[in-house]
């Protein structure tokens, strides 16, 4: 094996070609040969670039670091990695072969205070967006008139509590659905075994237990209790013995109680359910890793939902929303997780992002599941991502307010406009652009060495 150390001359004229190759994706759609669909996200087409074409080693090294950044910069802020890509490429246009190492660093201190001065540029279109703004921004899709009102209408009455789901419909036309409470996809083996298509209770005696529960003594108040009440059970636990969930199911079955259990298992999905339903509901629950005891801890501890309702594959839960400043400062702090999370392996920083995203979108006490039809998608093949993209920015507009590019006259705010086509943004979508082009720009400006491995 061997090493091959690019020399300077080398890696500029990589650089060169890197920005020739971003700034053709961002001035162009391309055509994905995987799917044959039209693809105007310069992101996902530099992708598709990176694993259709023979590059060079040291090429694709800068592509990785572009794509990586760029990655990072859209789940931190909906829209942030196409703008981060544009506002790199502005900053590489006066790249120049054959300056010195001072020289280098010298052009980098002139872009970032470039950046800095930007920042503040804008700041001064800053405001707080209206319901008009949000309803320009969303028309400028252009779906059908009837959907499009619905979804407008749905937008009016919706809070930080609620949620957007966009997904592809088989149908025709596009349509939209409104589901309240605390949706959680979670298999009931339960219902699963005894055939049941549903278990829907009002006023439900719910006891959460973050561990095992090992053997039917442990929870014996608990089953005698509902015996005694006829009332309703849910105990909510990570895992239960095979003994503890043949008793449930066979005095489950007998009429004898009306109590479900549900186990959540180990997945990382579900590592913060305890919690995250403690805050709904302003409760406790038994925590057997600090030493609590089933037995003890059953009575004290079982708290009352308001209706919860239970199918083969997930889970409802519905409170009386007493709570909703509180659970909204919650929101805001399991966002925040974003900023403060590192990404030195991009597959699991997705995975945390991802499961952060499940849990805002359990907290959120009303889901809108928008499905885009055949018509929608056949004028507009991006309509989806960019639909996901203008919903996932909501939480960013009330925190930190837009950005009305059409009151910035310079030549940057006229080029990002120009390739997205939109002249509304995020303040956080704009920041997070800039600090994330500023690195690329500085990290592919000192390169040094590409090492090429050769067997």
């Amino acid at each position: 094996m061997s090493y091959k150390i690019q020399n300077r001359e080398d890696i500029e004229s990589a650089i060169v070609k890197i920005n020739n190759i971003i700034s053709s994706l961002i001035d162009e759609d391309c055509i994905n040969s995987y799917t044959g669909k039209l693809s105007s996200n310069s992101i996902q087409n530099l992708i598709y670039f990176r694993h259709g074409n023979d590059c060079s080693r040291d090429i694709n090294a800068f592509i990785d670091i572009i794509l990586r950044s760029c990655a990072i910069a859209e789940s931190r802020s909906p829209g942030a990695g196409s703008i981060s890509a544009i506002v790199f490429s502005f900053l590489m246009k006066d790249f120049k072969k054959g300056y010195s190492n001072k020289q280098r660093l010298k052009n980098i201190a002139q872009k970032r205070d470039f950046i800095l001065d930007y920042g503040k540029s804008t700041s001064l279109a800053l405001r707080r967006p209206s319901f008009r703004d949000i309803k320009s921004i969303f028309k400028k899709y252009e779906l059908n008139n009837d959907i499009e009102k619905e979804i407008i209408k749905n937008i009016k009455k919706s809070d930080i509590f609620t949620n957007f789901e966009v997904d592809r419909s088989f149908r025709e036309n596009s349509s939209v659905t409104n589901n309240g409470g605390h949706y959680l996809k979670i298999e009931s083996s339960q219902l699963q075994t005894l055939g049941l298509k549903e278990w829907k209770r009002k006023e439900v005696n719910t006891i959460m237990i973050d561990g095992v529960v090992e053997s039917v003594s442990q929870i014996n108040h608990f089953l005698q209790k509902a015996a005694d009440s006829k009332e309703s059970f849910l105990i909510i636990c990570k895992e239960a013995s095979d003994e503890v969930l043949q008793t449930i199911n066979l005095n489950f079955a007998r009429g004898t109680v009306d109590l479900v259990i549900l186990c959540t298992g180990y997945s990382v999905d579900y590592h913060h359910l305890f919690k995250d339903i403690s805050y709904i509901f302003d409760c406790d629950y038994i925590n057997i890793k600090m030493g609590d005891t089933i037995s003890t801890h059953i009575n004290k501890l079982t708290f009352n939902i308001e209706s919860v309702e239970i199918y083969p594959s997930y889970l409802k839960i519905f409170s009386h929303g007493n709570n909703k400043n509180r659970i909204s400062r919650y929101i805001n702090d399991i966002h925040s997780i974003k900023n403060k999370i590192g990404n030195d392996n991009i597959e699991d920083y997705n995975k945390i992002i991802s499961s952060i995203g499940k849990r805002v979108r359990f907290l959120s006490s009303s889901t809108v599941s928008v499905s885009i039809g055949k018509k929608d998608i056949s004028q507009d093949g991006q309509i989806i991502s960019k639909l996901n993209r203008f919903f996932r920015s909501f939480p960013d507009m009330g925190h930190t307010g837009i950005i009305d590019m059409k009151k910035c006259r310079d030549s940057l705010s006229r080029e990002i406009c120009k390739k997205t086509e939109r002249t509304v943004f995020t303040q956080r979508e704009i920041f997070q652009s800039l600090v994330t082009s500023f690195r690329i720009y500085e990290s592919i400006i000192k390169a040094e060495k590409v090492f090429t491995i050769k067997d």
